[in-house]
């Protein structure tokens, strides 16, 4: 009896051990692919509020934490500053709005740099 339950152990734990192997292979095969599905999102929502920005990689690089939890909702938002020809055109402000019906609201919001 406990010979059987040892071989039933033995063959659940092999299966277990092939089971990991293959969800952690195909996650290092899927991970570059999901990074660049999320930075294209990324970029298209920054197109999306901000068209004129033209390239939205140049936004991306030129990005800064935000510790302002009073005003953005949360510690640690993103603030995305656009530039055109080295002139600051305009803020790309992530914030949230805790009230939500089922939760946070996050919101990105282009302000330009007189407060318009």
């Amino acid at each position: 009896m406990i010979r059987l339950i040892s071989k039933n152990a033995l063959a659940l734990a092999l299966v277990a051990i092939v089971c990991v192997a293959i969800l952690g292979s195909l996650n290092q095969l899927t991970q570059p692919k999901i990074a660049e599905q999320r930075l294209l999102s990324q970029l298209a929502i920054l197109q999306e509020v901000l068209p004129d920005a033209g390239n939205a990689r140049e936004l991306l690089a030129d990005c800064t934490l935000v510790n302002a939890p009073q005003q953005l909702g949360k510690a640690g938002q993103k603030v995305y500053r656009w530039r055109q020809e080295h002139e600051l055109k305009a803020y790309l402000l992530e914030t949230t709005a805790p009230d939500g019906y089922s939760g946070n609201i996050d919101l990105l919001v282009a302000v330009s740099p007189d407060g318009l």
